[in-house]
C-alpha cells in the first residue's frame, strides 16, 4: 500500500513539475520577443425588437434579434496584437403574438491587428455558422471560414470609439471614421476546414461611422454599413447596405444607450432583412 502510495505522489509530482516546465517554456519566447500579456477584452451586446418592415404574418418574421460580440486580446508583441473574437447572433421570429427561437449564428475569428498611430491593419481567419433551430434542415448547418484583412481609421472600432468621444462634453466632434476589410471564403467541400452548404468566394465588407456631438454626457453618431458576398461562379454577388443612429450615454468604462438600425438594401439569401427597421439597446465594453 505505502509502495502504491509513493508512486502515486512521484507521478503526480512529475505532472506537476513537467507542467511548470510546460509554463515556462511557452512563456519564454514572450520575454525573449518583448511581448506582453494584455488578456483585455471588449465589445458589445444588443438588443433590438423589429419596429416595421416585412409583414409579421409571414412564417419565418425575424421579430427580434440579439447580438452578443466579444474581442479578448491576449498579448502584444511592439505594434502587432494577437486577439480572439467570438460572437453570437439570435434570431426570434414572430408569428401573430407567439414568439419562436429560429437562428443561432456564431463566429470564431482568431486574428492580429497592427496599430500605426490612428490606422489599425488587421488579419483574421473568421469560422462563422448559422444553426436553423425552428424547423428540420436536412443537409446541416451552413458554416464557413474566411480568411480576412482590413485597415481602418482607429474610431471605426469599438475599443477606440470610447476612448475617441470620451474627452468631449457638449461640443460639436463632427469626426469620420472608417474601415473595410476583404475576405477570401474557401470554397465548401463538406469539411471542417472549408465548409459546408454555402455558395459563397469572396466577401467585402466596409463601414463608414460620423460622430455628430456630446451633449453632456450623450454622444450621438450614425454609421453605413455595406457587405457583399460573391459566390463561386464568379458572377452571382449579393449585397446589403444599412443605416444606424445612436443615442448613447458615456460611462466610466462603456457606454449604454439605444440605438435605430434599418436596412436599406438586402440581396443576402441567408439572413434577410430589407425595409426593416430595428430599434433596440446596446451596451459597448
Amino acid at each position: 500500500m505505502h509502495t502504491v502510495l509513493n508512486n502515486n505522489r512521484i507521478r503526480l509530482n512529475n505532472c506537476f513539475i513537467n507542467a511548470v516546465i510546460f509554463i515556462i517554456i511557452c512563456l519564454l519566447p514572450l520575454n525573449c520577443l518583448h511581448a506582453e500579456l494584455l488578456m483585455q477584452t471588449h465589445g458589445h451586446l444588443t438588443l433590438a425588437p423589429y419596429i416595421h418592415g416585412k409583414s409579421i404574418s409571414l412564417e419565418h418574421f425575424p421579430g427580434h434579434r440579439s447580438e452578443f460580440m466579444s474581442i479578448v486580446d491576449l498579448f502584444n508583441w511592439d505594434d502587432v496584437i494577437f486577439n480572439s473574437q467570438l460572437g453570437n447572433t439570435t434570431v426570434i421570429t414572430q408569428l401573430d403574438d407567439n414568439l419562436k427561437l429560429d437562428k443561432i449564428r456564431y463566429n470564431l475569428t482568431p486574428g492580429i491587428r497592427v496599430e500605426k498611430r490612428d490606422l489599425i491593419i488587421r488579419f483574421a481567419l473568421n469560422h462563422e455558422c448559422i444553426h436553423v433551430v425552428s424547423r428540420f434542415n436536412e443537409t446541416g448547418s451552413i458554416f464557413w471560414n474566411s480568411l480576412q484583412i482590413g485597415v481602418g481609421t482607429k474610431g471605426a472600432y469599438y475599443l477606440y470609439l470610447r476612448e475617441s468621444l470620451k474627452p468631449y462634453k457638449d461640443e460639436i466632434v463632427n469626426s469620420w471614421d472608417a474601415q473595410i476589410n476583404f475576405g477570401y471564403i474557401i470554397p465548401a467541400e463538406g469539411t471542417l476546414l472549408t465548409g459546408q452548404n454555402h455558395e459563397y468566394n469572396y466577401e467585402l465588407f466596409s463601414q463608414v461611422r460620423y460622430q455628430f456631438a456630446v451633449v453632456r454626457n450623450w454622444a450621438v453618431f450614425a454609421g453605413l454599413n455595406q457587405h457583399s458576398w460573391m459566390k463561386t461562379d464568379g458572377e452571382s454577388l449579393e449585397h446589403k447596405v444599412d443605416f444606424t443612429l445612436n443615442f448613447f450615454r458615456k460611462g466610466t468604462i462603456g457606454f449604454a444607450g439605444i440605438f435605430y438600425n434599418y436596412t436599406i438594401f438586402d440581396s443576402y439569401e441567408v439572413d434577410n432583412t430589407e425595409g426593416m427597421g430595428a430599434l433596440g439597446f446596446k451596451l459597448i465594453f
